[in-house]
């Protein structure tokens, strides 16, 4: 996806905005009320994230299909190649969830279409 692509969808308020406020950390996101809401604010309200933080909210986002937090998780230097514990990639979650648009946009962010899992599972 272009930065020029994405600029646009943050201007019309298509996906999720990071913004500073008052020293904390806020996530705007497009949805009011649901599990990308909820994790919304729990990955808002975790204020500064390490790297390791940021992924497993990737890792989250992928299993409910939150596309507009895990585009903002990958702006905000989420690894689309970071791997869980069990080896699974963001978009091995995002595929045994049927999460088609996070999907998408993993593999747009270059997510390994055929990295294997331990357990030998791929996205495929």
């Amino acid at each position: 996806m272009s930065r020029r692509y994405r600029a646009a969808r943050l201007a019309a308020g298509a996906a999720a905005v990071w913004a500073i406020t008052d020293a904390s950390t806020v996530l705007a996101a497009d949805a009011e009320s649901g599990p990308c809401a909820d994790l919304t604010r729990e990955v808002a309200a975790a204020g500064d994230m390490d790297s390791w933080q940021v992924n497993q909210a990737l890792f989250k986002a992928a299993d409910r299909d939150c596309a507009a937090l895990a585009d903002a998780l990958l702006q905000r230097g989420a690894s689309a190649k970071a791997r869980d514990a069990l080896g699974r990639t963001a978009l091995i979650h995002a595929a045994r969830a049927g999460a088609t648009a996070t999907a998408h946009l993993l593999v747009d962010h270059g997510a390994p279409v055929d990295q294997a899992a331990l357990n030998g599972s791929t996205a495929l």
